[in-house]
């Protein structure tokens, strides 16, 4: 499964191919289904896989701070370099998104899944910031979070794909409004990570 999960977060849904992963593996052809009724349903298995094991993810479901702490940190873990060059933990989802309609049922399933998970999370956070529509406004962040990961990914420089991130959290943290850390705060997140520059909390919404 580790092969699985390797080959779908470096080169997407079309790269999980039987052979490939099975020659990867180590293991010969014919031994995958012993495993695997399809290549179908290891693909949704790997999606799981990766969703399960996906850094942002956990972060979000266990983060105990304030809201507006919770929003800071989700952006700038969702629109990190890192993130961008599809590390190991990074979110399924701008992988998979592009892909939707090429995915059997399954794994379009599990998919789905995961879009409706994360913007239940998101929501949560963004109802305890007093958003009047918080399920709608979480819809249009994740979008605009896979969004932005998606179109960064096809700038061939390393800096000027972190500038691009860097003004993206920026403008969503002032839209959304997450908290910049006060003076009293440490600076950096408990992985040693910066949180960015210091000031007050930002309030208000991408609409009125």
């Amino acid at each position: 499964m580790a092969v699985t999960v390797r080959s779908l977060r470096e080169g997407g849904a079309r790269s999980v191919r039987v052979a490939r992963i099975m020659h990867d593996a180590g293991l010969t052809h014919g031994g995958f289904y012993a495993h695997f009724p399809s290549r179908e349903a290891l693909l949704s298995e790997a999606i799981a896989q990766m969703t399960a094991e996906s850094d942002i993810l956990i972060r979000m479901s266990r983060h105990p701070g304030p809201p507006a702490r919770a929003l800071a940190d989700f952006l700038e873990r969702y629109l990190s370099t890192a993130h961008c060059e599809r590390a190991p933990g990074a979110c399924p989802l701008p992988i998979l998104l592009p892909e939707a309609d090429e995915l059997a049922p399954e794994a379009r399933a599990t998919t789905l899944r995961l879009v409706s998970h994360l913007t239940d999370m998101l929501g949560e956070i963004l109802g305890g910031l007093g958003r009047t529509s918080p399920r709608a406004d979480a819809t249009r962040l994740l979008a605009e979070a896979i969004g932005l990961i998606t179109l960064t990914r096809a700038q061939p420089k390393r800096s000027l794909r972190a500038a691009q991130l860097a003004r993206a959290r920026k403008d969503l943290a002032a839209a959304y409004g997450a908290l910049r850390s006060p003076p009293a705060e440490a600076d950096a997140m408990p992985n040693g990570r910066h949180r960015g520059p210091k000031g007050p909390s930002q309030a208000g919404g991408a609409r009125p």
